[in-house]
């Protein structure tokens, strides 16, 4: 906790390149993620939808060639739900990033402790506790998880799946969104966006006193020495047991070459 002083709002430009160097940071954790839950998970759905595909309507899959009735069959086929849990999992990537980073010591996410940014509650409270960080993580992310529903609901709509929304409809929901989220800044004393008004909290410049130097994996994971040690300690655990074993192996199958060997003299 810091001393009860005055902070500096962010400036606009330190922000936005703390905001892009973020979006950057999470597109890569989607990509990997994305990678892995489709080269582990998802992979075997897909082959198994196309092979299903060509047996029922004895076609290909083509995305332009799409009736109701192929829509139909796709809505009732096990990967559209697996479809659904893997579009989650990539989305919730950006809460999670946010989340875990302003819950660290570091008390700022990798974009925000680049520019030297860090965030703070109304108290001026410099870590920021479970409900705080929860808060301010899932109302960043809200203005970009309505656009992003709303691209994917028109984008999906368009195929014919479902009725697509009026262009005024859409355009006002996607701008609407961006304007009453982001134009609090210009406005307000303290340069607020509306997540920080709402969670009261704010982005200030410098860096959170963390009473020592730490490493960004310390920062994240304070215990992470100790889980590793854990880690390592049942690895060699189990390497000794399958060690133990082996040896007892070979044994009994020493003692087995021995009474043949007996046997074969008694004869």
């Amino acid at each position: 906790m810091t001393k009860q002083q005055d902070f500096n709002s962010a400036p606009f430009l330190r922000r936005i390149i703390a905001f892009v160097l973020d979006i950057f940071a999470v597109y890569v954790l989607r990509v990997f993620l994305a990678q892995a839950l489709i080269l582990l998970w998802l992979k075997k759905y897909v082959i198994l939808f196309y092979h299903d595909f060509e047996f029922v309507f004895n076609k290909s899959f083509h995305l332009t060639e799409l009736n109701s009735i192929h829509i139909s069959f796709i809505k009732q086929h096990e990967l559209f739900s697996k479809g659904l849990i893997f579009i989650f999992c990539i989305m919730t990537i950006g809460f999670i990033y946010n989340f875990l980073f302003l819950r660290s010591r570091l008390s700022a996410t990798l974009g925000q402790r680049i520019m030297r940014l860090f965030v703070i509650t109304k108290k001026k409270k410099q870590k920021l506790t479970f409900l705080p960080a929860l808060s301010r993580s899932f109302f960043a992310c809200l203005p970009w998880l309505i656009i992003f529903t709303t691209l994917a609901y028109q984008t999906i709509a368009n195929i014919g799946f479902m009725a697509p929304l009026l262009r005024q409809v859409f355009l006002g929901l996607v701008f609407g969104v961006m304007i009453i989220w982001y134009d609090s800044f210009f406005i307000t004393k303290d340069l607020l966006l509306m997540h920080d008004i709402i969670t009261k909290t704010r982005l200030v410049t410098g860096v959170a006193n963390t009473g020592k130097k730490n490493s960004l994996l310390k920062s994240l994971f304070p215990n992470f020495k100790e889980m590793f040690l854990n880690i390592k300690s049942f690895t060699k655990q189990n390497l000794e047991q399958v060690k133990k074993i082996k040896e007892d192996y070979k044994k009994e199958k020493g003692k087995g070459k021995g009474k043949g060997k007996d046997k074969r003299k008694k004869k």
